[in-house]
């Protein structure tokens, strides 16, 4: 489901989101599909569940150490490693190496449920605004500790995420291919 979900971001230049329960080995599999493609891959947790610390795991992700300090600053940063064009041009890649670098661009995020409202609207909006593809992992429910209006504006935020592939107990084939 993973590769699935991972190969329906790529084509439709869309955000989706894998969830299950927790144990189903999501975090595994994203792994495996990060190693298996060259995929920008990072794990949301309480030190990076705001907004400038998302955005500086976005940036390093990509193999890059922040420059700013402003949340605008690193958003605009965000934005320019999003941006294939320019990414391509900037490491001299040639159209081939171009081509399948796009199509390695893919951003993972697990345990995105840790992620504060905001964080998680600004992280859509990057990826929405500059086509990345994005999948985004973590388990069917949010924190237990959220406000009501912060479970409400997730909640929003979910809905915006239309592709939805749910992770079920593995298979024996799952687990002899893991």
């Amino acid at each position: 489901r993973m590769k699935e979900a991972a190969e329906h971001t790529i084509l439709l230049r869309r955000p989706a989101l894998v969830y299950g329960e927790a144990g189903l080995g999501k975090t595994v599999a994203l792994t495996k599909r990060a190693s298996e493609t060259g995929a920008a891959i990072f794990e949301v947790d309480p030190t990076n569940k705001g907004v400038s610390p998302m955005l500086k795991s976005f940036i390093r992700a990509f193999g890059h150490e922040p420059t700013s300090r402003a949340s605008c600053d690193l958003k605009s940063e965000c934005e320019w490693l999003a941006r294939e064009k320019d990414t391509c041009q900037t490491y001299g890649l040639d159209s081939v190496e171009c081509k399948q670098y796009r199509q390695s661009r893919l951003l993972l995020v697990d345990e995105y449920q840790i992620l504060e409202p905001l964080a998680l609207r600004l992280l859509l909006g990057i990826c929405f605004k500059m086509q990345l593809p994005l999948l985004v992992c973590g388990n069917r429910e949010s924190l237990a500790s959220r406000s009501r209006e912060a479970k409400l504006a997730m909640e929003q935020l979910r809905q915006r995420l239309l592709l939805r592939f749910v992770i079920g107990k593995p298979s024996y084939r799952d687990c002899r291919d893991i």
